[in-house]
């Protein structure tokens, strides 16, 4: 996976540490499969918001590798799974 830099390296590096973990930990990771990075932020484009029958239609466009269902988790604030009780 490429190395983070600049803010993102010092992010990452604090996280490192405060988990008591080690770059030789990942660098073993690297192995099993390939890595990727995904932006922390994500700002959608081209937004739309309609009235739709029984609710509204959202649209949106991400970039590539991010997800439609997070940002619409992020609006509802509705967690991924409800336990029933």
């Amino acid at each position: 996976m490429k190395t983070a830099s600049a803010a993102a390296l010092q992010l990452e590096t604090v996280a490192v540490d405060q988990l008591g973990l080690s770059w030789e930990f990942f660098a073993g990771l690297g192995r099993h499969g390939p890595g990727t990075r995904r932006d922390v932020v994500v700002r959608p484009g081209q937004i739309e918001v309609r009235a739709a029958p029984g609710g509204i239609v959202v649209g949106f466009d991400l970039p590539s590798g991010s997800y439609a269902t997070q940002v619409i988790r992020e609006l509802t604030r509705e967690p991924f799974f409800k336990v029933a009780g």
